[in-house]
């Protein structure tokens, strides 16, 4: 199984999720409506553990595709993000992200 088509040893696949504007090449980029995310070494098959233990930035991205926006956003909820944190400073702010609605596949 390639690179291309795999992010871990299950099968699973984000190629469903690419469009002709999307592609992996030999020079560990994978095009994203037309942006690059590339890796700074070549990694063949990466298993789910891992894409996190080499910081693919492409097999990471191959990953999020995977996931609904809803499960993304709910997912940034749970871990605090968007909400002020209990670091006890006086001017710490919650920070703010675009409604998830309105998110594009790269940003």
């Amino acid at each position: 199984m390639s690179d291309e088509a795999a992010v871990d040893r299950t099968g699973i696949s984000a190629a469903s999720h690419y469009t002709e504007h999307d592609r992996t090449d030999r020079r560990r980029t994978l095009r994203l409506d037309g942006h690059p995310i590339h890796d700074d070494k070549h990694f063949s098959t990466l298993t789910a553990t891992g894409v996190v233990q080499s910081s693919s930035n492409v097999g990471t991205t191959k990953t999020a595709l995977l996931l609904s926006v809803h499960d993304t956003y709910a997912n940034f909820q749970a871990l605090g993000l968007g909400r002020r944190p209990r670091a006890g400073l006086p001017r710490a702010a919650a920070g703010q992200g675009r409604p998830y609605k309105r998110w594009r596949r790269i940003e």
